[in-house]
């Protein structure tokens, strides 16, 4: 029973890792959107081509949305595991 305790908690912590992992490339992805969008309105505000930095930064939004489903789901699992955890064996 030890083992299996052990190996629940590995699963858990594995997780948490994932999703610290998750938040960081969303805190990332936040910054690089903000600065894309500088880049798109100097373009447009100047009259100069923005095609190329519009489509970057419908890129990076797509991978920001991307990220964040996958954060959802790593915290989902997370909560399920920690609920399952939590349930007393004879219920499991």
């Amino acid at each position: 029973m030890l083992e299996v305790d052990a190996r629940r908690e590995l699963i858990i912590v594995n997780r948490h890792d994932d999703s610290i992992q998750a938040n960081g490339h969303i805190a990332k992805l936040k910054v690089q959107i903000v600065r894309r969008r500088v880049i798109v309105k100097y373009a447009l505000d100047t009259a100069q081509p923005s095609e190329m930095a519009e489509s970057l930064l419908h890129a990076l939004e797509e991978s920001l949305g991307a990220f964040e489903k996958h954060r959802q789901l790593v915290l989902d699992q997370l909560k399920r595991r920690r609920m399952a955890y939590e349930m007393p064996v004879c219920l499991r």
